[in-house]
């Protein structure tokens, strides 16, 4: 065993503060950046590889691909140098909430936690392939959680030290990867790699995060036949027949059988919340609002209320058929299954919100139409967060959610047309304490049934948002606070 590297004061410029982890490559460190008041993480080569001519080249490699990607989906590589003795070292991106490794640690997470964190990862993969990388080593101990502003975080991907070039990927390789976690065709001298081999690995993580277990423990793995493990749900009763779908195609031991990449595999996780089939994929242009508003009027059908004012328009939720999981396409959420709230938000500029975590079961973010309201401009950014984002609209559903939208600046309402437009046939306004302050220009508080719905016209950061929040009659409302949450741009 190598013993573990002891740590120096200094490297470089960089205030040391302790170990932050390491192997039998490496030892990564936590410093401060006195320059710019900043923590950062500093990966520095094991001394018993300094002579190892490949070793070096490739942890120089890791630091070209870390920037080769520069996202903030990933690991970012801001510096590099070397000690006195020759040691390369690397100046990264430091993930202060730790690792995915630790949070499985107590066990599995609920399944719809597990898919949102499985989403997030191939979210990174799919900035790293778009950008001509295979990670090769993903692994719940290679995605790290930093924290955001305003109390969330970030999911990021680390360690491309098995990283190599997509276009290298038919090229002759060495057994490479972490058991359990990587592709069969890893572990096969000249095999050839692609992004099914990425595929294979998100799988894996999913896999342990819903059930607790190692995917290569002896009675988890089935030999022979095309999957290479049981459906989860025979571990972890309550998983979804779909989703034990979505984990053994990615996890199928031919490369063939796998999705073919991972916007596929995110296509698919999207199914599994919804049980809707999406017509175009989740990572579609500039056009997906309209596209989705469209479905959605096809989807929704009658389900849809209507409203008073402006010819009594039809009143859809934008999206609401095309919903995905969290964090699909155009959407950024910080879903976090150990807290008891959860933001979720448009891709910038955009706009989130943050509501109680059980509400959001499915989020739909890739935009809405304006002129739902009697608005006329170009789709907004949008997010609409619900147990059921396809029967949001309807007052029969009496579970939780909310939307929020951008108002165009071309065309704003005042407080008497939005009140008229967001007025609702065979609902009744109902008393009750609304958000106030020189924000909320407009609000309105209806009974509907089995439900209560308030809607919200507000000023922030020199915008204008509508914001509408479903709740069941008779629960205590959250109103206020989904309100104060929001924030454009």
């Amino acid at each position: 065993m190598i013993a573990a590297m002891s740590s120096p004061d200094r490297i470089g410029r960089f205030v040391v503060t302790g170990q932050a982890g390491g192997g039998g490559f490496a030892t990564v460190f936590r410093a401060h950046d006195e320059a710019l008041q900043s923590a950062v993480a500093i990966k520095v080569l094991a001394a018993n590889w300094l002579d190892s001519a490949d070793v070096r080249g490739r942890f120089l490699a890791e630091a070209r691909l870390l920037r080769r990607a520069d996202s903030d989906r990933v690991v970012r590589v801001h510096d590099v140098g070397e000690l006195p003795d020759g040691r390369p070292y690397l100046v990264m991106t430091f993930a202060d909430r730790g690792t995915l490794h630790e949070r499985l640690a107590g066990g599995p997470v609920p399944w719809h936690a597990a898919v949102a964190i499985a989403t997030e990862i191939a979210l990174g993969l799919l900035v790293l392939h778009d950008a001509g990388i295979l990670h090769r080593d993903i692994k719940p101990s290679n995605v790290l959680f930093r924290s955001q502003p305003g109390g969330r975080e970030q999911l990021l991907l680390g360690d491309l030290g098995l990283g190599k070039l997509l276009a290298d990927g038919s090229v002759l390789t060495l057994v490479a990867g972490t058991p359990g976690y990587m592709a069969p065709e890893q572990g096969i001298a000249g095999a050839p790699v692609s992004v099914r081999t990425d595929v294979y690995a998100v799988g894996a993580v999913l896999f342990r995060a819903l059930t607790g277990r190692g995917p290569g423990e002896p009675d988890v793995v089935i030999y022979p036949g095309p999957q290479s493990t049981v459906p989860p749900s025979r571990l972890a009763p309550g998983i979804p027949a779909e989703l034990d779908h979505v984990v053994l195609r990615a996890m199928a031991r031919d490369p063939q059988h796998r999705h073919p990449d991972i916007r596929a595999f995110l296509t698919d996780l999207g199914r599994v919340t919804t049980g809707v089939s999406h017509p175009y994929g989740p990572f579609s242009g500039p056009q997906t609002a309209t596209r989705m508003r469209d479905a959605a009027g096809t989807a929704a059908g009658t389900a849809a209320g209507t409203v008073a004012g402006r010819g009594r328009r039809r009143w859809v939720v934008p999206a609401a058929a095309g919903a995905l999981a969290l964090a699909a396409a155009g959407t950024v959420a910080a879903f976090a299954p150990w807290r008891d709230t959860v933001e979720v938000g448009s891709d910038t500029p955009g706009v989130r919100i943050t509501v109680p975590r059980d509400w959001a079961d499915q989020v739909a973010a890739t935009g809405w139409d304006p002129d739902l309201l009697g608005v006329q401009g170009d789709p907004q950014p949008g997010v609409l967060v619900s147990a059921s984002a396809r029967d949001f609209a309807s007052i029969a559903d009496t579970r939780p959610g909310a939307f929020a939208g951008a108002l165009p600046t071309t065309d704003e309402p005042d407080a008497d047309t939005f009140l008229a437009v967001v007025e609702r046939a065979n609902c009744a306004p109902s008393d009750g304490a609304l958000p106030v302050g020189a924000e909320v220009l407009a609000s309105l508080r209806q009974t509907c049934g089995g439900v209560v719905l308030d809607d919200v016209l507000l000023r922030r950061a020199g915008r204008l948002a509508w914001v509408q929040v479903k709740q069941p009659a008779g629960a205590a409302t959250s109103t206020a606070d989904v309100v104060a949450s929001v924030r454009l741009g």
